[in-house]
């Protein structure tokens, strides 16, 4: 059996009761933005958001589903892609 959970920011994937992968979200953001030679605030203007607010994001990796597929749609990546940058 394989369950994904969610704790601190961080996605961990388990199979049989052991950790397989452990994804930060916020290592995502970073990558992410670095593939694209963007920085926070280039972020923040796309999202219509604070600055101070990406680098939360990126500090803690804790982020609303909503705020994850805006940032994907934002950089023209999918889901599945933003979220195997953390690993």
């Amino acid at each position: 059996m394989v369950a994904f959970i969610f704790f601190m920011g961080y996605f961990r994937v388990l199979q049989d009761g052991r950790e397989m992968v452990r994804m930060n979200l916020g290592k995502s953001i970073k990558v992410a933005l670095a593939n694209r030679e963007l920085k926070n605030k280039d972020l923040a203007q796309m999202l219509g958001v604070s600055p101070s607010q990406v680098s939360k994001w990126i500090s803690t990796g804790r982020m609303s589903i909503d705020n994850q597929k805006a940032i994907c749609r934002a950089l023209g990546i999918k889901p599945s892609y933003f979220v195997s940058l953390g690993e």
